[in-house]
Parts: C-alpha cells; structure tokens; sequence
C-alpha cells in the first residue's frame, strides 16, 4: 500500500517527518513530482466528482483502477477483488 500526499501546502519535509515519527502501515510517496501528485488527484476528482481526502485507489499489478472510493475499503472488499482478479484469464494474484 502507498500513500500520495496531495496538500501543496503541506511541505515534502513535513510529510516525511511525519512518516518517521507515525510509522504507518503504507509507504509515503513523497518523492513524486508535481506532475504525479496532479494526475492523481485529477484521477479522484474524475472518480469521486469532489477534491477531498482519504480517498482510496485499488489497481492491478499493470495499474489497471480496479476500485475507487472515499476511505479505505473493508477487508472484504480487497478480498472480492484479489478473487476477481485471480478469476481472469492471465491474472495473477500474490499474496
């Protein structure tokens, strides 16, 4: 699991900060560029129709969007979609 940071107003120093003091349970992406950052609150925005956070983006292993929503989802959920992903043709699920 990762984490984007998306407030601009929120400084890369700080945010790092933060991950080593909180030690989450997912990887901080704080090196990605302005760019990146953009694409993926333009991807939520286009998704959800409201610029807000937590939002959560599920994809693949070929970084198809296999779920998007507000929060993060329910262990069962994950589990519906790494068992739709292991029941297509070619996918592979790793645990």
């Amino acid at each position: 699991m990762a984490a984007v940071p998306i407030d601009t107003a929120e400084r890369r120093e700080l945010v790092q900060a933060w991950g080593a003091a909180h030690k989450p349970a997912y990887e901080l992406l704080t090196r990605l560029t302005e760019a990146e950052v953009s694409s993926v609150k333009e991807l939520v925005l286009e998704a959800l129709q409201l610029d807000a956070v937590p939002a959560t983006i599920v994809t693949d292993a070929s970084g198809g969007v296999l779920l998007t929503q507000w929060g993060p989802p329910s262990i069962s959920r994950i589990r519906e979609l790494l068992a739709a992903g292991a029941a297509r043709p070619g996918a592979s699920c790793a645990n």
